[in-house]
């Protein structure tokens, strides 16, 4: 990419494109919402407590805990909640309407480098209708924030450099971002270093410049630092700790695969792209630190990714940034061969190209898997850049958390808030969204979620019984454990202290919960699939309940072997297996997608 136009196209001009851009991306938000995420819920209820006066805490009247990784989020829906707006609802528009304003940072990054207004449309059209912004624009999470102030923190730093401006007002956009992710604070701090280093090229050096500089840029996060550690007490949030930690190369190891499976599947926006950057290199030009920003930025997301080990969610969360970045180099196709009316061309077909396979491009239910999750089949499409691919295969689609509107997980937090025979007492669930939320009760996460000593047992792979020990000594009155399809995902330390005898001592089998979803494929095939949530009450003969775990119980979970696998089958599966020969109740629930 060459320097930015010296004649861009009017700021008007772009007004006018984006508001068409946004119409058809409230279209493809309307037409391809189907649920909101389960994280979400986390913090719905962190900011409805802050609303009611209980400060940041996940149970009210409980201990301050940061169980988030949102903090401008929750008190941006702690306001929701205190204007008496339905939050999961408020959510919803909100991150719908930052997403949007994320999508004209975008197009205004693209004017710089292109004149054309066909373009320009054609670029953020390309992102309105890109299944991973459509879902998470939506999804009740800080997505359209964090991607709205990361796109607005580089279009005002690329100004910033080029104009030689001594306040950074970029500084604000990227100190927000440190407060909306924990790798915002990455980009934060990568941002005033790239804008000193900068500034040491100018010659001016008024002081009060620089106090100013310091005011704006740092002040503000420093007293945000403050309060947290006055409240919290820790410096890193809880949700650092509150996951198996596999360690670094473990998850380095994830985190390529992860990002590998996502250059094959958007691979021709990524060949696009860096053969500009390859060409832009070759060729020797000089390329301005403004440019050089979007490749900084671009490596250092890469790096998080291997960090972080990937992301469990679907679609692409994580790499999101990275493809709306990319799409601006494909834009400087034009701003490297502006004299050639034939390159001109091949760029407009390519960006229409994407368009088309969005626009029509639905997968159709897979026969011989009718799935874990669904992503309905009337969603405009599957994937804006699997163009030579086809999109996402069955597998990927349907091991998502697609659901309708109300998933299993809403539906058995309704059924416990509306279950007289459930106590009031404490709940425990590896569930902490949807669960806790719907059904209002005080509740303890078998992860740790909410809890820094549950946190750091699993964080540091600390032997099991001493969880099973920590978790029993809670002494909660109901659990309920969710399974995919009967149960798949092995959840070593939970599972194990379900099967361990202290636990079967004082806890039997209260509910199966069997949700089957129906729905008509695009085929006109009838498909079903079930999700499996099990609870546990208090045994009724138990004379245990209400009691610590004496020496002898802690000792049989000292000295008890844990079980991994049986024969290739998940310890979820025999635990399943082991309900169904007890007398559960089972509940059963239809819900009609179509």
């Amino acid at each position: 990419m060459n320097e930015p136009h010296k004649n861009p196209i009017p700021g008007l001009h772009i007004f006018f494109l984006w508001l068409l851009v946004t119409l058809i991306y409230l279209a493809a938000s309307y037409i391809s919402f189907t649920v909101m995420a389960e994280d979400s819920y986390i913090s719905f209820r962190y900011a409805e407590n802050i609303a009611a006066g209980y400060g940041p805490v996940f149970n009210a009247g409980g201990e301050a805990v940061e169980g988030f990784s949102n903090p401008l989020w929750v008190g941006i829906l702690a306001v929701v909640s205190k204007m008496q707006v339905d939050v999961p609802m408020g959510a919803r528009y909100i991150g719908v309407f930052f997403a949007a304003m994320c999508i004209l940072e975008l197009m205004l990054i693209g004017s710089k480098y292109s004149q054309s207004g066909v373009q320009i449309f054609l670029l953020g059209t390309i992102a309105a209708i890109y299944p991973p912004l459509l879902f998470w624009g939506q999804g009740g999470l800080e997505n359209g924030l964090y991607l709205y102030l990361m796109l607005g923190g580089v279009r005002r730093l690329i100004d910033e450099i080029d104009n030689g401006d001594l306040i950074p007002i970029s500084a604000i956009f990227f100190m927000l971002l440190a407060l909306t992710r924990p790798e915002g604070v990455m980009f934060y701090v990568l941002a005033l270093g790239i804008f000193i280093y900068s500034q040491s090229k100018v010659k001016s050096k008024r002081v009060s410049s620089r106090i100013a500089f310091y005011i704006v840029a740092i002040l503000p996060f420093f007293v945000y630092l403050v309060w947290r550690e006055s409240t919290f007490g820790e410096f890193v949030p809880n949700t650092f700790y509150a996951k198996v930690n596999n360690g670094l190369r473990h998850k380095a190891g994830v985190g390529f695969l992860y990002w590998l499976g996502w250059l094959l599947n958007v691979r021709l926006v990524v060949a696009l792209a860096f053969y500009f950057m390859f060409e832009r290199t070759y060729s020797r030009r000089f390329t301005p630190l403004s440019i050089k920003i979007f490749d900084i930025f671009v490596f250092f997301q890469w790096l998080f990714i291997l960090y972080a080990g990937g992301d469990i969610h679907p679609y692409d969360r994580f790499t999101l940034p990275i493809y709306l970045l990319l799409l601006v180099y494909m834009v400087g196709l034009i701003s490297q061969h502006r004299k050639s009316g034939f390159l001109n061309f091949v760029t407009v077909v390519v960006l229409a190209t994407f368009l088309a396979a969005n626009a029509i491009y639905h997968y159709p239910a897979d026969d011989n898997y009718p799935g874990r999750g669904l992503y309905p089949d009337n969603a405009l499409i599957n994937n804006a850049a699997g163009l030579m691919r086809g999109g996402y295969s069955p597998d990927e689609i349907r091991n998502g958390y697609f659901s309708p509107r109300y998933d299993a997980l809403d539906i058995v937090g309704m059924d416990l808030k509306d279950d007289p025979s459930v106590p009031e007492g404490l709940l425990a669930t590896d569930q902490c969204g949807k669960i806790p939320y719907r059904s209002g009760r005080p509740t303890l996460d078998l992860f740790g979620l909410n809890d820094p000593v549950v946190a750091r047992i699993i964080h540091s792979n600390q032997t099991w019984d001493k969880y099973a020990t920590e978790i029993l000594n809670r002494q909660p009155e109901t659990f309920v454990v969710f399974y995919r399809d009967g149960g798949l995902i092995s959840r070593y330390y939970l599972e194990n202290t379900v099967l361990s005898k202290p636990f079967l001592d004082r806890y039997q089998p209260d509910v199966l919960y069997e949700i089957t979803y129906h729905y008509t494929d695009i085929k006109n095939n009838e498909q079903t699939f079930t999700h499996e949530l099990l609870r546990f009450g208090i045994a009724p003969d138990s004379d245990l309940y209400g009691t610590p775990l004496s020496d002898s119980e802690i000792e049989w979970l000292r000295t008890y072997q844990p079980i991994t696998y049986v024969g290739g089958i998940s310890i979820g599966r025999i635990v399943v297996d082991l309900l169904d020969e007890e007398s559960a109740d089972v509940r059963t629930f239809d819900v009609y997608l179509n």
